[in-house]
């Protein structure tokens, strides 16, 4: 059941941060630390009281990334392309 689930996770968390790591798009240094990451992990008991991932507020966020802060910055002095 979930022990299985949370196990499984932990043993294959590597996998699981490339997965990550390619699916948004994301350097290597922009992930934490594997080792730190899975010591946290351990403590926990239950993966279920994690908040999900909302897909909508990722696409909000990313298009004010890529498009709406560069075009702020544009506007501000010796900012440059």
């Amino acid at each position: 059941g979930k022990q299985n689930s949370r196990k499984s996770i932990i043993q294959d968390l590597d996998k699981v941060f490339d997965a990550v790591h390619c699916e948004y798009k994301l350097s290597k240094g922009d992930m934490p630390d594997i080792k730190e990451f899975t010591k946290r992990l351990q403590t926990e008991e239950d993966f279920s009281s994690f908040t999900s991932v909302d897909k909508k507020t990722l696409c909000i966020l990313d298009d004010l990334i890529l498009r709406h802060i560069p075009s702020i910055m544009k506007g501000t002095v010796g900012i440059t392309d």
